[in-house]
């Protein structure tokens, strides 16, 4: 079973706690270093690529998702714009509605259970 790009074996079935979800993502980023996390809306390819938001509370485990998800995606150069796959924006969604209890965190967990194309971008100090 794979959840956010982390592999638990298949022995262990289709339920993982969320708590040990949670406790791998805090572990795998320094949010230390985290200057911003900037969401945008599109596609680089069909749409225009547009600012949707920029996340504020940076101790919520959406930004840590975020940032864990960016520090592992493959890209062709350092830094920029990563596009989040549909599996990994529910993955967080559905973790962070389930985790953070803040209106903003809530709002962003509602825009990545739609189709829209989002992509995130961690800016870092």
């Amino acid at each position: 079973m794979f959840i956010l790009g982390m592999h638990f074996p298949a022995d262990r079935g289709n339920v993982i706690p969320t708590s040990e979800v949670a406790a791998l993502v805090e572990k795998g980023v320094d949010m230390s270093k985290v200057k911003e996390i900037k969401l945008h809306e599109g596609s680089t390819k069909s749409t225009k690529m547009e600012l949707y938001k920029t996340l504020t509370k940076k101790d919520s485990f959406l930004a840590k998702a975020l940032t864990h998800y960016y520090l592992n995606q493959e890209t062709s150069k350092e830094g920029g714009v990563k596009y989040m796959y549909f599996t990994n924006k529910y993955q967080i969604a559905e973790l962070s509605l389930e985790l953070d209890k803040d209106a903003e965190c809530f709002e962003i967990a509602k825009k990545f259970q739609d189709m829209e194309p989002i992509n995130v971008e961690v800016i870092f100090n």
